[in-house]
């Protein structure tokens, strides 16, 4: 038996025959709408444009050290505004964690700071010529006057700027009003530029530009502080060295002047010059890959010292990144003494061949596979213990990575540097005896002059 289809007809009897119903339900549908409308509160949203800070990445010293790690820099900054540490910057720079009722408004307090850790109710009570702070039980924790800077001892203060003011002062859960601000913001790359746009949602317009502004002011200050405390290590390391280096440069020239003097051979042959100044220009390369490595363990402490700081986080990281013992690591250890062994061979192949020569490159290829192969081997043994989804966190440890390999593939480098210098001063050794402590002398002050000069550009890097 062949079923009969539905018509248009048949579709259109039916709602005929409920159209009250359907009149009803389209009514009260439309009047709900315009009554939650009218009655829901207002958001309003407060944006800021800011210009991200771009972490500076140093070049490469050697580029055989291998393939800077392509990571879109922006977006990364972008994770960082979005993270908990900065939402707890912004709730502490502006309280936010402090609910004012009863008649009482922000305006109405010049300054408010408070604990992150104090949950607490306060009532504020007019009492002429001033004000009376009780405690939850009606006791009273501070008698004052308008502009007083009002300190309690369990971490809460204000100042009030106007008399004849009460209500109530409740302060709620730091953390969760800080995951709350998380929720409210939206932010978003303005096209291919390293600009951002920065959206606060609030219900009044006052709090969304203070949330909006205290954002961007917040994570300026995070990466400023950041900036600073990496400048100012590395700064402080190469100005130790230069002191070092200029003193040793003086004694040095004056021992070489002085032995001129005394024996009368003032030239070398252009043989010993040539050895004198290969040495000393390998040395030069020597002190700079030290430098470079002394300021990745600088990175290093910094990004460590950080890590501490953000126990609840990040204390358990600790435990585990300690466990491997990275220093004494069979197979980073192997790595290293591979990537030192092809390093060397490199500065050999180049006294005979150019860059560009299939030798050359073969050996090229083999470093960039060796560092690639340290990387993950760090990445391997600092990725033990719990995880953690706080993108601040996330972008720490990929620092910490990516130094700790930077810093392992420097120490081979300065590990060739010196197999090559040794094997140059062994031949510096075998010149006549009577050119030998000349030799000595112009190399020395030939090596310091080259890092004394290195130091320098260094310094006005930094």
């Amino acid at each position: 038996m062949n079923e009969k289809e539905p018509t248009l007809s048949d579709y259109l009897d039916v709602l005929y025959r409920y159209r009250i119903f359907v009149g009803i339900v389209v009514i009260v549908t439309t009047l709900s709408a315009l009554i939650f409308s009218f009655t829901a509160p207002r958001i309003y949203e407060g944006e800021v444009t800011l210009r991200v800070a771009l972490r500076k990445v140093p070049t490469p010293l050697f580029t055989e050290l291998g393939p800077i790690p392509q990571i879109d820099p922006v977006a990364s900054e972008i994770q960082i505004i979005k993270a908990r540490t900065i939402a707890e910057m912004v709730v502490n720079r502006e309280a936010l964690n402090v609910k004012l009722n009863n008649g009482l408004s922000r305006a109405c307090f010049d300054t408010i700071w408070v604990e992150p850790t104090l949950k607490k109710k306060y009532l504020l009570t007019s009492a002429s010529p001033g004000y009376i702070l009780l405690g939850v039980a009606g006791e009273t924790l501070s008698v004052f006057r308008p502009n007083d800077t009002v300190v309690l001892a369990d971490g809460f203060g204000f100042i009030v700027n106007r008399p004849g003011l009460s209500g109530q002062i409740e302060i709620k859960d730091f953390y969760q009003v800080a995951d709350a601000i998380r929720g409210e913001i939206k932010v978003s790359r303005i096209r291919d530029t390293d600009i951002i746009s920065l959206k606060a949602k609030a219900r009044s317009p006052a709090l969304a530009a203070r949330i909006s502004n205290a954002y961007a002011n917040s994570y300026l200050d995070y990466t400023l502080n950041y900036m600073r405390r990496e400048a100012r290590s590395s700064k402080e390391f190469i100005e130790k060295q230069i002191e070092n280096v200029g003193k040793k440069l003086d004694q040095a020239e004056t021992k070489l002047k002085t032995y001129k003097e005394s024996t009368g051979i003032f030239i070398l042959d252009e043989s010993a010059n040539q050895l004198i100044g290969d040495i000393a220009q390998l040395e030069a390369n020597r002190a700079e890959a030290y430098v470079s490595r002394r300021e990745s363990e600088a990175k290093l402490e910094n990004l460590n010292s950080e890590l501490e700081d953000k126990s609840r986080t990040f204390g358990s990281y600790r435990l585990a990144a300690r466990a491997p013992g990275l220093s004494n690591n069979p197979r980073i250890q192997a790595l290293k003494k591979r990537l030192s062994d092809l390093e060397l061979e490199r500065s050999e192949l180049l006294k005979t061949y150019p860059k560009e020569d299939q030798q050359v490159k073969k050996v090229d290829e083999q470093i960039t596979r060796t560092r690639q192969e340290i990387d993950g081997a760090v990445e391997k043994a600092l990725s033990v213990g719990p995880s953690a989804t706080d993108p601040v966190y996330q972008n720490l440890v990929s620092q910490l990575i990516q130094t700790e390999a930077t810093r392992n593939a420097l120490e081979a480098k300065i590990s060739a540097f010196d197999r090559e210098i040794n094997r140059l001063n062994r031949r510096l050794s075998k010149l006549p005896e009577t050119e030998v402590r000349l030799a000595q002398l112009q190399r020395n002050a030939k090596v310091n002059e080259e890092i004394y000069t290195m130091l320098l550009n260094k310094r006005e890097e930094a």
